[in-house]
């Protein structure tokens, strides 16, 4: 544990007076992760392809993801704050712009997620959306196929339960 404090505590004497990290590292980061990837599916398909294009497109992947992750290191250790600051409000303007498109995407996702989590605590049970109004029904698990009227729309429709109770 002394160990672990002593690296801890060098490390934030070195870092003393750096920018550190910000929303600008973060994304160049992920990107970074995102084109190591890219690269890493690339350099297989490349190796039993033997596609010379694909080798220059995976070479040209793994020079700009060198040169990301060399900025976001720079970026990091930088002293000059004022600098850095001005790149990530730059950054933060142009990212506001694409904010609301990101955020209605995970609007879109959320409902769904929440229908996961509803069948992970209730095994008892099934849920299902009504074909006509979407609406999500809470069925019990009985196999086979069943006839059911949304209580929302009226509309009568068939659930096919494959996994359940006999």
């Amino acid at each position: 544990m002394n160990f672990l404090y002593r690296l801890q505590e060098s490390i934030n004497r070195f870092m003393y007076g750096r920018y550190g990290n910000d929303s600008l590292n973060r994304f160049l980061s992920a990107v970074y992760m995102l084109l190591v990837v890219i690269g890493f599916v690339l350099r297989i398909i490349v190796r039993f392809s033997h596609s010379v294009v694909l080798y220059r497109i995976h070479y040209a992947l793994y020079i700009v993801s060198l040169v990301i992750f060399a900025v976001t290191v720079f970026r990091a250790l930088s002293k000059n704050h004022n600098r850095r600051i001005r790149e990530n409000d730059f950054f933060m303007r142009w990212w506001g712009n694409w904010q609301p498109y990101f955020h209605k995407q995970a609007q879109k996702a959320e409902p769904k997620m929440r229908m996961f989590v509803r069948k992970m605590q209730d095994p008892d049970h099934i849920y299902k959306k009504c074909p006509d109004c979407k609406a999500v029904l809470r069925l019990a698990k009985k196999r086979g196929k069943h006839k059911t009227r949304c209580p929302a729309c009226g509309k009568l429709f068939e659930v096919r339960v494959l996994f359940g109770d006999k």
